[in-house]
């Protein structure tokens, strides 16, 4: 343990402040920080129980290896504090201006290696919406998940500034814990003291940056409008964050009072989060908590005789037919595998893109809003009235956030998306331009931005499910697809299947169709008339066509665990069967005017047989998974006007 015995008056922000013959040390009391001096004053007996409770039996090692680290974080784990300290972990969740500044120093000394080191507490358990924050919450330790929807750019900020008047040579240090800057007067000679009255020199400076968190798309209930806050970084933590990424924050919850007008304040707290640690979700879509019951139910599910049967009938159980559209949309969740070749450089997707084109009235809508609600990140936005920046992303302006003057990254919904499946109604609706935006983020999944100085990627690796109506109204089945739909021929490509779903007069398919949305009806109307949890049981195991369903809870554990689990690779046969009909398909030809057959069929080809083996839990691809994909775009083909027969 260091030998210091010169205990800094204050710390703020991580940095030592010694009290000096000649320098006053001035706080200005704003409503979101309490008295300093109280607060923040070093105390000698919480820090040595921390160093013996925690320190000493849980970092002790990790600290002799602290001189080879990259940076100056040093980690701890919330539950060894809270395991070894207790009540330090009560104080620092109630008061963690305090006592996380306490914890900060006693690392600092505890030994030389640390002695400038940026403690970052990671692992709070305590975790809430950014919807459920509340004036309770305000200056106590707070938990928060979500997508980092803008950033800014990192730039320096003064945390103490240090003023040095020109009459009498007085320091006076200023603490500034916010944006705002916060001037004074001299104490000896009262003239005032202001920016160019500040020493650089002597005043600290930390990087600084503020993002803005939005509530994940799964955790928004149907009709409201995702929730937003802002959080302040300061230190090593900067700059490590894009707009689409998952993270995890914690810090303290902090308010300042709004303006109207010419600087009127009001009486309503804006809130925001003076973060301590931010950290990115290692969890991919497949994350979800998966007990040893839930995987011995899937392992049932994926030995069973007719499990692809039954996946093709869990899907928006509510509507009827569409058989194999449905079995292609439960292959677009379980997703193909994602390759990275030996150049370093090249990736391959494995997510599936798939096109829905059809007549007004054929349940489009409806089966995309079913996948979106089953995917565990799921993002919907209609095409009517979206622009390339909102699909995508985009360099805007925001007075609120980045200051009047400044640009920042705002997330589209494919970035949004990264990692899931990402919604479109309507594309067709998008204006041309707009659409162009579109033909990187499917292929490459990265979203470029080049505008007004910025120049930044972001990945937007997800699946597209989207839909589109024909431009005359109804499909006509006589003609081209590519001559019935406003897509341009680049972006139609880029799906791995479209599906032309029509609405055909024919008596037999209309009494079952009728007799099905009766039946759900009748059912509908008994769980409404019976709310207890045995009706709504027979809901989600409704037989369907002799199929039990998969209820979507489970649904979405089995394409979790397969998508962790599985990276299927294929066999010779599945190979050379997937080979011959491509090159079957290429050396028949297209016609002009019809969907053209390249390289990226083949590619959908191998995507869907990978889906195909990752639903029976299997690392090879056999030859009925490459048949049953090969079937799939067979019918995709044919449904779109391209015989595979003739091309």
């Amino acid at each position: 343990m260091s030998s210091k015995s010169c205990i800094p008056a204050f710390i703020l922000f991580g940095k030592e402040l010694y009290t000096h013959p000649y320098k006053t040390i001035l706080h200005y009391s704003k409503m979101t920080f309490v008295d300093i001096t109280n607060s923040i004053a070093a105390d000698e007996l919480i820090v040595s129980k921390f160093q013996e409770s925690v320190i000493q039996p849980h970092y002790a090692q990790d600290i002799v290896s602290f001189e080879d680290a990259i940076d100056d974080t040093f980690y701890m784990q919330w539950e060894d504090i809270e395991n070894s300290y207790p009540d330090f972990a009560a104080d620092l969740i109630n008061n963690p201006t305090k006592f996380y500044y306490q914890a900060e120093y006693a690392l600092r000394e505890f030994d030389p290696l640390v002695e400038n080191a940026e403690l970052r507490i990671t692992g709070y358990p305590n975790q809430t919406s950014i919807r459920n924050l509340r004036a309770k919450d305000i200056n106590t330790l707070v938990g928060i998940d979500g997508i980092i929807s803008k950033v800014t750019e990192v730039k320096p900020k003064f945390t103490v500034v240090v003023f040095q008047c020109e009459h009498d040579g007085h320091e006076v240090s200023v603490f500034q814990p916010d944006e705002s800057f916060t001037s004074t007067t001299c104490p000896d000679c009262g003239s005032e003291l202001s920016e160019s009255h500040v020493s650089y020199t002597e005043s600290s400076l930390l990087d600084y940056q503020k993002v803005q968190m939005q509530e994940t798309p799964e955790n928004v209930l149907g009709g409201d409008n995702p929730q937003a806050i802002d959080i302040t970084l300061i230190g090593d933590i900067t700059g490590d964050f894009s707009p689409g990424d998952r993270v995890v924050a914690t810090g303290i919850l902090r308010g300042n009072m709004s303006t109207v007008g010419n600087k009127q304040k009001k009486s309503i707290l804006d809130t925001y989060v003076q973060g301590f640690s931010l950290t990115k979700e290692q969890q991919d879509f497949e994350e979800l908590i998966i007990t040893d019951s839930d995987e011995t139910r899937i392992e049932e599910l994926a030995d069973s005789y007719d499990i692809y049967e039954r996946l093709s009938q869990s899907i928006a159980p509510s509507i009827y037919g569409y058989e194999n559209e449905k079995l292609a949309l439960a292959l677009q969740l379980f997703s193909g595998v994602t390759k990275h070749v030996d150049d370093g450089n090249s990736r391959l997707r494995g997510d599936i893109h798939i096109l829905f084109v059809g007549d007004p009235g054929t349940a489009k809508s409806q089966i995309i809003r079913y996948v979106k609600q089953l995917a565990p990140r799921g993002v919907l936005t209609s095409g009517k009235g979206s622009s390339a920046a909102g699909i995508t992303a985009a360099a805007v302006r925001d007075s609120d956030f980045g200051g009047s003057d400044k640009w920042t990254l705002q997330a589209g919904a494919l970035v949004l998306a990264d990692k899931g499946v990402a919604c479109v109604d309507e594309l067709d609706k998008m204006e041309s331009n707009d659409r162009a935006a579109l033909l990187e983020a499917l292929e490459q999944q990265t979203v470029s931005v080049n505008k007004a100085g910025i120049n930044a990627t972001l990945r937007s690796r997800c699946s597209l499910l989207a839909a589109a109506n024909p431009s005359k109204g109804r499909f006509e089945e006589h003609v081209v697809i590519s001559e019935q739909i406003d897509l341009e021929p680049p972006l139609i490509s880029r799906f791995d299947l479209i599906f032309v779903v029509t609405d055909d007069a024919d008596e037999e398919v209309d009494s079952e169709i009728s007799s099905h949305i009766l039946n759900t009806n009748k059912l509908g109307q008994q769980i409404a008339s019976e709310p207890t949890e045995s009706s709504t049981d027979n809901r989600n195991n409704e037989p369907t066509n002799g199929k039990e369903i998969i209820d979507a809870d489970l649904f979405r554990k089995y394409v979790a665990h397969a998508r962790k689990t599985n990276t299927p690779i294929l066999s010779p046969e599945a190979e050379s069967l997937i080979q011959d009909f491509y090159v079957q398909i290429r050396s028949d030809g297209s016609e002009d005017g019809r969907i053209p057959i390249t390289a990226r069929k083949l590619e959908s080809i191998i995507r869907l047989s990978e889906a195909s083996a990752r639903v029976r839990l299997s690392d090879t691809i056999k030859k009925s998974d490459a048949q049953r994909a090969i079937n799939i775009v067979r019918m995709s083909l044919q449904q779109s006007g391209v015989d595979p027969e003739t091309g």
